[in-house]
């Protein structure tokens, strides 16, 4: 357990990126996250950690438990809004040995609460954020690109290189890439 003194304050700052090109191509910030994540499933310390899937029916990233850097999926920033605190109480039975999260800011206090609550040894990742959409403004996004939303097999809001923007995969195998920054700029001020 943490001593009260160090809960809710972070204990360092740091910036970096992996040294990885494949993670740090794939990945966003640099791929460090993935890269920390990848590091902590070695050690002894923890077996488990989160990854996001897209979920067709849900046309959204949802998140899943993993048990090894391998079931990863490395899919860049994930601009949704996620009840990672009510998954991780709904799976808190199938977190083996300690788990590494990452989380959004605002998310961080209650997530460790429910951790440490359960006495699940946690390690939080947590990278700066400007707010998160809901999945309802991805499906206006995909509208005001003329995109159905039910032919979205998959899609990434950043990763894969940067700059870059949103990959859209439909059922065809069509692929559509649209620059982040002037989709926001023409999305939003119409």
């Amino acid at each position: 357990m943490r001593e009260n003194s160090n809960i809710n304050k972070a204990l360092a700052y740091y910036i970096g990126y992996s040294t990885d090109d494949l993670i740090r191509y794939k990945a966003s910030s640099g791929g460090i996250g993935t890269s920390i994540i990848k590091y902590l499933l070695s050690t002894s310390e923890y077996d488990t950690s989160m990854t996001f899937v897209y979920d067709k029916e849900k046309c959204g990233y949802i998140p899943k438990l993993i048990y090894d850097f391998n079931e990863i999926n490395i899919c860049g920033s994930v601009y949704q809004d996620i009840d990672i605190f009510s998954f991780l109480k709904e799976n808190i039975s199938s977190i083996k040995n300690g788990i590494i999260v990452t989380c959004m800011p605002c998310q961080v206090q209650g997530i460790r609460s429910v951790l440490d609550r359960n006495n699940i040894n946690n390690f939080i990742i947590s990278f700066c954020c400007s707010g998160q959409t809901t999945l309802e403004g991805t499906w206006l996004c995909y509208r005001y690109m003329g995109i159905d939303k039910s032919q979205v097999i998959n899609m990434q809001y950043r990763g894969n290189g940067w700059p870059s923007g949103i990959q859209i995969e439909l059922f065809d195998g069509k692929k559509i890439y649209k620059n982040k920054f002037s989709i926001a700029k023409r999305f939003f001020y119409l």
